[in-house]
């Protein structure tokens, strides 16, 4: 279901990302529309879409959900990143979520990102970046029944 291939030469650094690496997000906890942390991308957001993703699981971490490949869906926002910001944001929401800057879409930060396919609400598929967590770490949580973090119980 996944794809770890590296984000391309270049995706840093101040080089030109490679347009196929410009994919949109898929957000499904703090960065969402209403939650604390998207007001840190909320201006470059040039579209925002209703979404989910099969396959994933969502725990709750308490001040912030954590993906991990599994059997449920997660619901979240598919968000567009206006491309002349694009870059930065990435910079941004990989160091936000732990990334391992050497390798950021293979597992050894507190996040990895991975290629994802993702339902839009209504219809369709796309391609999204989303970022995934180590199960061993998630289960130190509970499981959000759902996978939605809007839905969640306190």
């Amino acid at each position: 279901m996944t794809d770890r291939a590296t984000a391309g030469p270049g995706w840093r650094g101040g080089s030109s990302m490679a347009l196929a690496d410009m994919l949109p997000f898929f957000t499904y906890g703090t960065l969402r529309p209403g939650e604390r942390n998207h007001a840190l991308i909320e201006s470059v957001v040039s579209s925002a879409q209703a979404a989910l993703v099969e396959g994933v699981e969502l725990w709750n971490l308490g001040r912030f959900p954590m993906a991990v490949e599994g059997t449920g869906q997660v619901v979240g926002d598919l968000l567009h990143i206006h491309p002349e910001h694009y870059e930065t944001i990435l910079a941004l929401l990989d160091e936000l979520e732990g990334v391992n800057p050497a390798a950021p879409t293979q597992p050894g930060g507190l996040y990895w990102r991975a290629r994802y396919q993702v339902q839009l609400h209504g219809s369709g598929l796309a391609e999204a970046w989303i970022y995934l967590g180590e199960q061993a770490r998630a289960s130190r949580g509970k499981r959000i029944p759902g996978g939605d973090w809007k839905q969640r119980s306190s």
